[in-house]
């Protein structure tokens, strides 16, 4: 008997949209996974069908991935849906929002797939006893360009939107008043919120030091003062002084030399002109949050200098990066790259190809991880 599984998702709908119809170049890691899970659901006897925003349902499988803004899109997606078991999936970073982070929001869940570990012991504990901790997926097939030799690469690639969070991130359109203030519309959202989240992701949230990377970069490290061959280029919106927060009614924002804008190039491609990556996830903690901003430079043989997930070093192993936080300041980070030999550069290349054709990788490799998704689902007991 063919079970039926709807697809729901919030948050990145457009990238998944688009990576189920087989292009989205900008995310490999939507575009592999999402073929591989649907090969699998078809072989172990299941139709994905997709949610389109209207319909009522019967089906055997809700599953839903990440949560809306507001509590009500769940309820009214609730009214119209009947599902014998309903599983909830974390895709998006714990940025997205606050209430992502309790539990109690979930207890409609039968079961919860998430990279993170905090959260799913805090669901064990809540009593929802099926989990699963699954990786974010990525195509690990390196491009054919990251055979670029040393000499031949540019010094260091930020490729990332510049964005404001929290406090400081623009208002958006909406209903009401409240919905439209920064921080103060998570608390209008429905959700059952602590404040040590609220707290934790307002001081979690790493766009910021981005932009303060970029200003040491070009105000010390390429000031005409230093005598060297290093270059830094931006790739990415908002870096030309674009106004991105509401504080930008007020104080002019800054616009960065480095900004190279869009780029036409894939962005493996691109990186795998750089000896290095500023790789800083949008956020930094211990929530198990590891995404492409590692993963491509490694596949591009670009070097990630990496800030993010405290246990990384867990997943990917220390000799394959370059750690922010093992570092006094950003002074000495910057003069231990400039004492980086074209050998030393090497043991890092060696130490990326020995960790990508690991089973080690695996975890994140797109086919691995829809096979273990399907697996789980397909062995969840429905009532």
């Amino acid at each position: 008997m063919i079970k039926i599984i709807l697809l729901k998702f919030f948050g990145q709908e457009n990238q998944i949209q688009e990576a189920l119809q087989g292009y989205h170049p900008l995310a490999a890691h939507w575009s592999c996974f999402w073929p591989s899970i649907i090969e699998h659901f078809n072989q172990a006897n299941c139709q994905l069908i997709i949610d389109d925003r209207v319909s009522s349902f019967n089906v055997n499988i809700l599953w839903i991935i990440d949560i809306p803004p507001r509590k009500k899109e769940l309820t009214e997606l609730f009214n119209r849906v009947h599902a014998e078991f309903v599983i909830y999936q974390q895709i998006e970073s714990p940025l997205s929002h606050p209430a992502a982070l309790n539990p109690k929001n979930f207890l409609w869940a039968d079961a919860v797939i998430s990279y993170d570990p905090l959260f799913l012991f805090d669901c064990i504990s809540y009593g929802i006893k099926s989990v699963l901790d699954l990786r974010l997926s990525f195509g690990l097939q390196r491009p054919l360009s990251h055979k670029i030799s040393y000499q031949e690469r540019k010094t260091l690639a930020l490729v990332n939107t510049n964005l404001y969070y929290g406090l400081l991130k623009p208002r958006q359109a909406a209903a009401s008043f409240f919905d439209t203030l920064p921080v103060i519309n998570w608390y209008q959202s429905g959700y059952n919120l602590r404040n040590k989240d609220v707290m934790n992701l307002i001081f979690g949230e790493r766009y910021s030091l981005r932009r303060n990377f970029s200003n040491y970069i070009e105000n010390i490290v390429l000031s005409p003062t230093n005598e060297n061959n290093f270059t830094f280029d931006i790739y990415g919106h908002n870096w030309t002084g674009e106004a991105i927060s509401w504080l930008h009614k007020f104080v002019k924002p800054k616009s960065y030399t480095s900004s190279k804008g869009k780029s036409s190039l894939d962005k493996l491609e691109l990186l795998s002109r750089y000896k290095y990556t500023l790789a800083i996830e949008n956020y930094e903690g211990k929530r198990g949050y590891i995404s492409e901003k590692i993963i491509d430079p490694l596949l591009a043989g670009s070097v990630p200098i990496y800030l993010g997930d405290h246990n990384v070093g867990n997943y990917i192993p220390q000799s394959c990066f370059i750690s922010i936080s093992s570092f006094a300041s950003k002074k000495e980070l910057f003069k231990y790259l400039a004492s980086i030999t074209e050998s030393d550069w090497m043991d890092y290349q060696s130490a990326i190809d020995s960790f990508l054709s690991s089973d080690n990788a695996r975890i994140f490799d797109a086919d691995y991880t829809a096979f273990k998704l399907t697996n789980f689902v397909m062995n969840l007991t429905l009532p």
